[in-house]
């Protein structure tokens, strides 16, 4: 038997002295198939997991000082962001030109300071962890995040199931709140605009080919929101209206809407943008994130971090060079070489320690792992690249793997396969409001993504004392 397979039996799930091993002692594993049919019917309106990818048995579970400082590096990171980007440009269209953004064929985009200002109010970085150091492999900037809807029902999951229920008692845990974190950045929105206690609607979308956006998916965010006392309403896009300079979701008056979808995939999933367009451009409402965020998180943006790094204070350059990998933008002249052929050369040459990444895009769809493919791919992809000028190349690193145990119905069992991490802080105006972990089976590559193997998880902190 594989070693990262074990069977659907307690007794030879690996034991040892770190809490994890100590917890997964405690895990009902005879139950393992109808927890993961639960867990798997909960989440089932939100996508959380690859068709076949295996269901987590328990949550990612990190060390209470590990995991303020992956929060910290998140927010080190996001500041040292909005310094590159603010000297290469002075508003978001300025900032657009420079990473040359691609405007979603039907766009939201507004100059409008009521709405800008909120354009950095909700990240999540995306970071791996090579020998215990966070490293922050890109960045997304949006009020589209993935985990702000799957946190709640995965922490509520797994904090109210039995078994786990008695590990927890004898291994404290704790974790963040999305909606407590949320609740506090629309009351600041809310108060910005005259409305300390605003009306929000949560928009998503009304298609019948694509469930993502219904209600259903937004039923944990909305309640908790409404137990923080911010009154939030679902309402699908195409259904809001303006009157009188006013947003409204039927006779409902709505001061902060938060879009739950990302503009440049409206089209594909049949979403009218109009009346949210009018909102924004009448300022009816503050919609969260505005769209001049896009840019924020271009690749582009870190390579202008490895490029600026010499010029920071000592301390920025030390947090730059370990916590963000060596990035370059893939042009000619460039920061690579002086032209294209020895640009190409280099990186023929060091391909199985690089990634070449799109300039936008989300779900690793622009992603391309060097050691992953044959050469003269990864040399068609770099020639595509040096036309494009809009690509990156980021330096390769290690990252530790965890051993999570998930039941797979494919193999009918309970597996602990050694596994990939990538953990995203929601960083939520000024809180924290959870750490969304990916993860796969490290046999899948380097590429953790819900298109490639992977599965959603939540991340737990335990105090060691």
């Amino acid at each position: 038997m594989p070693s990262s397979m074990v069977p659907n039996d307690q007794s030879e799930m690996p034991t040892g002295d770190g809490p994890e091993r100590r917890i997964d002692d405690l895990i009902d594993y005879a139950g393992a198939a109808e927890y993961a049919r639960s867990l798997d019917t909960i989440m089932s309106s939100d996508g959380f997991r690859s068709p076949n990818a295996p269901i987590p048995l328990r949550p990612v579970l990190m060390e209470q000082n590990r995991y303020e400082s992956m929060v910290r590096t998140a927010r080190q990171a996001m500041r040292i962001i909005k310094d590159v980007t603010r000297a290469r440009g002075a508003n978001y269209r300025e900032l657009a030109r420079a990473v040359d953004f691609e405007y979603p064929r039907v766009s939201l985009w507004s100059d409008s300071p009521l709405q800008n200002r909120w354009a950095l109010a909700m990240a999540r970085p995306d970071i791996g962890v090579v020998d215990g150091v966070p490293k922050v492999f890109e960045v997304n900037v949006n009020s589209a995040l993935g985990g702000l809807t799957q946190l709640p029902r995965l922490d509520a999951a797994f904090l109210g199931r039995a078994d786990l229920r008695r590990a927890w008692r004898e291994h404290p845990v704790s974790t963040d709140s999305v909606a407590s974190a949320l609740s506090r950045l629309l009351r600041a929105v809310g108060d910005s605009v005259g409305r300390p206690v605003p009306q929000v609607g949560i928009v998503g979308f009304r298609h019948d080919e694509d469930k993502g956006g219904s209600e259903e998916t937004y039923l944990g965010l909305l309640d908790g929101l409404r137990t923080h006392g911010v009154p939030a309403v679902y309402v699908p896009a195409q259904d809001v209206r303006v009157r009188n300079g006013k947003a409204y979701a039927g006779r409902t008056r709505l001061d902060v809407l938060l879009r739950m979808f990302v503009t440049a995939d409206a089209p594909a999933a049949g979403i009218d943008i109009e009346p949210l367009r009018r909102v924004i451009a009448e300022d009816a409402a503050v919609v969260l994130s505005p769209e001049a965020a896009g840019p924020l998180a271009s690749k582009r943006v870190l390579a202008w971090i490895t490029e600026d790094a010499e010029h920071m204070c000592a301390a920025d350059r030390a947090f730059v060079r370990r916590h963000i990998p060596e990035t370059h933008i893939v042009e000619a002249p460039g920061t690579l070489g002086p032209d294209a052929r020895s640009v190409r050369e280099r990186l023929r040459r060091e391909q199985h320690d690089l990634l070449l990444k799109g300039n936008q895009g989300h779900s690793a769809h622009t992603v391309t792992v060097g050691r992953e493919c044959a050469e003269a791919e990864w040399l068609s992809r770099v020639d595509e690249a040096l036309l494009s000028r809009g690509c990156v190349v980021q330096r390769r690193v290690e990252t530790d793997l965890l051993e999570i145990p998930v039941y797979s119905e494919t193999h009918g069992r309970v597996l602990r396969p050694a596994s990939r991490v990538v953990y995203g802080p929601l960083l939520i105006g000024e809180r924290c409001g959870g750490i969304m972990s990916r993860h796969s089976d490290a046999g899948l590559g380097d590429v953790v993504s819900g298109i490639t193997g992977g599965v959603a998880n939540t991340t737990f902190r335990w105090s060691a004392s």
